[in-house]
C-alpha cells in the first residue's frame, strides 16, 4: 500500500511518451517537493517545541500557509501543469527563506539555502529558459533581500544565542539533505537510465543483425548513408516449397504461416550452422549467399551442404518438399531504402540461381555448369542436359546428388 502510494506521488505528471531525461526532471522535482514539504513540518516542531521559541502562532500561520502552497503544486503536477508547479514551487521556496530571515534574523542560517540556487533551476526548469531565469532572478533578489537584513542587523523576534545555534544547525542540515539527496537521486536516475538505454540498444542491435550481415550493420551504425559492394565470388541459393500455392489455398491462414515459420525456423537453424547470409524470404522462397561479407575457400561445399541437410530435415519434419537452385559468380549487394530497409544482392549470379531453382525438380539440387565443374570428385554430378532457359538462352544444367565416396 504504502509503496503504491510512493511510486504513483514519484510518477506525479510523468507519461510513457516522455524521454528519460523529461521523465528524470519530474521525478526530481516531485522529491524535492517531497523534501520541502518535510522540512516545512520539521520547522513548524522542532523550534517551538525543542528549542522553546516563543512566537508560535506566526510561525505556525506561516508554516500552514507554506504547507499548503506546496500541495497545491503537488496537485498541478498531478494535472500536468509542469510550468505552473515549478513557477509557485519556486516562488514558495524564495518566500519561505526569506521571511524567517525576515522575522528572526540572518543568524539563523537560512541563507545556506541558496547554495543550491546556482543548479536547481536547471533541473526542475528542463525545458523552459523563462522558468530557468525566473528561478536565478528571484533567487538572486531574495539572496540580496536576506544579505540586506544581514547588514541592517534586522530582525522581529530576539532569541537567545543558543536558539540561534539551533536554528543554524537545522538550517545547515536541512541544506546538506537536500543537495546531498537531490545529487544522490539525480546520479541513481542517470545510472538507471543510462543501464535502460544500454539495454535498448543491444536488443536494437540484436534487431539490427536479424536483418543485415554484421560487418552491414556495423558500418550502418557508423553513419554510413550509402552501402553498396561488389563481391566476386559468391554462391547464391534459392529454395521453395514444392506445390505450396496449392497447399495454400486449401489451408487455414494461421496454420499457413504456422508451417511456413517452421520450415524457415529450420533453415535459419541450418544457416547458422554453416556459417552463411540469410537474405531474405518471398512468399514461400528462401534466399540465401556464402561469400559476404569475406569469401571462403569451402563456400561452395557450404552451401551443397547445407542445401542436402535443408532437403532431408524439411521432409522429416513436415513432409514437404524443396526445389533449390544454385549458382556461383559475381553480384552487387547493398542496403536499400532508410525504413523497413533490407540487405539485397543483385546480378546475372542472382536471376541464374533463381532460374535453377524455378527450373528444378522437386527433391534435388539443380546447378549450372560452372558451379558442376567445381564440385567433381566432391559430389555425385549428373547431367541434366541443355535446356532452354529464360533470360539466359540455352544452358547445360547438372543435379547434385551427394557427396562422392571416399
Amino acid at each position: 500500500m504504502i509503496t503504491n502510494l510512493i511510486t504513483r506521488y514519484r510518477n506525479l505528471g510523468v507519461t510513457e511518451r516522455m524521454l528519460e531525461f523529461e521523465k528524470r526532471s519530474y521525478y526530481i522535482f516531485n522529491f524535492l517537493l517531497a523534501i520541502v514539504m518535510f522540512i516545512t513540518v520539521v520547522y513548524s516542531v522542532v523550534p517551538y517545541f525543542v528549542l522553546h521559541i516563543a512566537h508560535v502562532k506566526t510561525n505556525h500561520l506561516l508554516n500552514t500557509g507554506l504547507l499548503f502552497g506546496y500541495l497545491l503544486c503537488a496537485v498541478l503536477a498531478g494535472y500536468r501543469r509542469p510550468i505552473a508547479a515549478r513557477l509557485l514551487f519556486t516562488t514558495l521556496v524564495q518566500f519561505h527563506i526569506f521571511i524567517f530571515t525576515y522575522i528572526l534574523g540572518w543568524q539563523i542560517g537560512n541563507y545556506m539555502f541558496y547554495l543550491a540556487l546556482p543548479a536547481l533551476p536547471y533541473v526542475i526548469f528542463y525545458n523552459s529558459r523563462f522558468g530557468v531565469a525566473y528561478g536565478l532572478i528571484t533567487g538572486a533578489i531574495g539572496f540580496a533581500a536576506s544579505y540586506y537584513i544581514k547588514l541592517t542587523n534586522h530582525r522581529l523576534v530576539d532569541v537567545s544565542a543558543s536558539i540561534y545555534d539551533g536554528l543554524f544547525l537545522l538550517a545547515f542540515g536541512s541544506t546538506f539533505a537536500v543537495v546531498f539527496l537531490v545529487v544522490r537521486l539525480f546520479f541513481k536516475l542517470s545510472r538507471s537510465s543510462d543501464i535502460r538505454l544500454n539495454l535498448e540498444k543491444q536488443k536494437s542491435e540484436r534487431l539490427l543483425l536479424n536483418v543485415l550481415p554484421e560487418d552491414i550493420a556495423a558500418r550502418l551504425q557508423r553513419g554510413e548513408t550509402t552501402i553498396a559492394d561488389h563481391y566476386d565470388p559468391v554462391v547464391v541459393l534459392f529454395a521453395d516449397i514444392v506445390g505450396f500455392t496449392e497447399i495454400s489455398s486449401r489451408t487455414p491462414p494461421a496454420e499457413i504461416v504456422r508451417r511456413l515459420n517452421e520450415v524457415f525456423s529450420l533453415i535459419d537453424i541450418l544457416v547458422e550452422k554453416y556459417g552463411l547470409e540469410k537474405i531474405k524470404t518471398i512468399g514461400d522462397a528462401y534466399m540465401v549467399v556464402a561469400g559476404i561479407p569475406q569469401p571462403q575457400d569451402d563456400d561452395l561445399e557450404r552451401i551443397v551442404n547445407f542445401a542436402h541437410e535443408i532437403h532431408e530435415m524439411i521432409h522429416a519434419v513436415s513432409g514437404l518438399q524443396l526445389r533449390i537452385g544454385i549458382d556461383r559468380g559475381e553480384a552487387t549487394a547493398g542496403v536499400i531504402g532508410t525504413k523497413k530497409f533490407i540487405f539485397d544482392l543483385w546480378g546475372d549470379t542472382v536471376n541464374t540461381a533463381s532460374r535453377m531453382e524455378s527450373h528444378g525438380e522437386a527433391g534435388k539440387i539443380h546447378v549450372t555448369e560452372r558451379v558442376a565443374e567445381m564440385l567433381k570428385g566432391k559430389f555425385i554430378i549428373t547431367e541434366r542436359g541443355t535446356m532452354l532457359v529464360k533470360g539466359k538462352g540455352e544452358m547445360k544444367t547438372f543435379y547434385v546428388l551427394g557427396p562422392q565416396a571416399s
